[in-house]
């Protein structure tokens, strides 16, 4: 990615996942120097792991969208 394009797609991609998944909670790091941006997504504590991956596969979905 454009190291320019990081500040629009972070703004879009926090819109969209905590309007849709607010209850996730969603780690960014990565080397925005060189274009290079990493997201985690936690599961929630009280989540049982089959709901969490069918969840989380809708947000994937959805960040992809936005990327």
């Amino acid at each position: 990615m454009r190291k320019s394009k990081i500040p629009n797609f972070l703004m879009e991609a926090v819109q969209v996942l905590t309007s849709n998944y607010s209850h996730f909670e969603v780690l960014w790091f990565g080397h925005i120097g060189d274009g290079n941006l990493h997201i985690t997504v936690l599961k929630p504590e009280k989540m049982e792991q089959f709901e969490f991956q069918v969840d989380f596969e809708g947000a994937n979905e959805t960040l992809f969208e936005v990327v």
